[in-house]
Parts: C-alpha cells; structure tokens; sequence
C-alpha cells in the first residue's frame, strides 16, 4: 500500500482519539487501477470549514467541526466538535492531481497514482 496513515491530532485537550482509539476523522481507503480513494466521515461538517494540504508527500486533513448553535436538551452526545487534523504519508501518487468532494457528510478524496512509463528497465 501506498498510503500510510501517519497521525491524528486535535488542537482541543485530548489524544486525538474516539473511543477504543479508534481516529475523530474516520477513513476508508480503497483502491482502483488508477488511483486510492479516501472516504472520510464529516457529519455536519461544511466544505468551508475542512481544508486539504498536500505538501512533500504529505496530505493533511484539517477540520473545525462547529458545536450545534442550539446545544439545549441533549440527553447524550458522542460526536467530537472542536478541531481536527490528521496527516497521510503518500507513495507513488501524482499530487497535482488530487481531487476531492464533499457528500452527505462523506469527504471524497481521489489520489491518482503516478503513471509509471512502459518500456525496457535499466539494469545498474
């Protein structure tokens, strides 16, 4: 695998982790001939509150995920707001390239793989 994921950070006080560890920003990775696909969950989130960095082989996830303007009556509440980073090393993938979407609570990124061109392999 190409992509590795490197870390998860929360700027508010805790370790950056849900419960049983596993990360505030879930995400599935899958891959297809040309390219990894990264669905990452953001319920509530808006598109201009997420911001997607890739610098260096490195994509940054950053999110401020904004508390419900009316906070009165819950009974109990497991979603984490406040904000969120989490980073993933990249491998052989053409970073020019990344594209991403924002859908039903659902962060799609495309991570298109570098073309390797054909031809005969030198031999050092």
């Amino acid at each position: 695998m190409t992509i590795i994921p490197y870390t998860v950070k929360r700027v508010l006080p805790g370790t950056g982790l849900g419960i049983w560890g596993v990360p505030m920003l879930r995400t599935d990775i899958r891959e297809t001939g040309d390219a990894y696909l990264l669905e990452i969950e953001m319920p509530g989130v808006k598109k201009e509150d997420i911001e997607l960095i890739c610098e260096e082989d490195v994509l940054t996830v950053a999110v401020k995920a904004k508390e419900p303007e009316n906070a009165d009556g819950y009974v109990m509440r497991e979603r984490i707001y406040g904000e969120m980073k989490r980073g993933f090393i990249l491998k052989n993938i053409d970073g020019s390239t990344i594209s991403a979407k924002l859908e039903n609570g659902v962060l799609f990124v495309t991570l298109p793989k570098k073309k390797r061109e054909s031809g005969r392999i030198n031999i050092e």
